[in-house]
């Protein structure tokens, strides 16, 4: 619970609460935030039964080719003379392998190893490390309230490791 709720302040000192306007602060985007929380946390959940049952890689693959055949008639609606132009099949290739089927498969890899709460906090780390990429590739400013709460949300994550690596030891 002291981690959980460690990673909870993190998050939460992250929101500008004094003045959301004067920072720009979207309330659609916090939804669509904690949306997103909310389906990665069905992704987890989902993701741990279907490596349990040794259906991992097949039902990527029917996974990938649903949200393709799903996909392909916004492509046609908006520009269907693209998706027949083949000096972009290769990149597209490229980007579907190196974008969607790599990280998904270490996903699976991941989520067979490792417990939901473990595979949850560790990738929770994401954000932070894109606010730290942010910071030493773009220059992007970064206020001393911002580095506590990256500070939380990654104490958390490496505590919930270490918690579970003892269990399991």
């Amino acid at each position: 619970y002291i981690w959980v709720a460690l990673a909870m302040l993190g998050i939460a000192l992250m929101v500008p609460w004094q003045d959301p306007t004067q920072h720009h602060f979207s309330y659609v985007g916090a939804a669509c935030a904690l949306g997103a929380g909310l389906c990665w946390a069905f992704y987890i959940y989902f993701g741990q039964k279907v490596v349990t049952q040794n259906i991992g890689m097949h039902a990527l693959t029917i996974g990938i080719g649903l949200s393709a055949l799903t996909l392909l008639p916004i492509g046609i609606w908006h520009n269907a003379p693209a998706l027949l132009e083949t000096e972009y099949w290769g990149k597209a290739l490229i980007i579907a392998v190196l974008a969607t089927a790599i990280p998904y498969a270490l996903d699976l890899m991941a989520l067979k190893q490792l417990t939901k709460l473990t595979y949850g906090t560790l990738s929770s780390l994401a954000p932070a490390l894109a606010a730290l990429t942010g910071f030493l590739l773009l220059h992007e400013e970064i206020s001393m309230l911002q580095w506590v709460a990256l500070a939380c949300v990654m104490l958390a994550s490496i505590g919930v490791t270490l918690r579970s690596t003892k269990k399991v030891a």
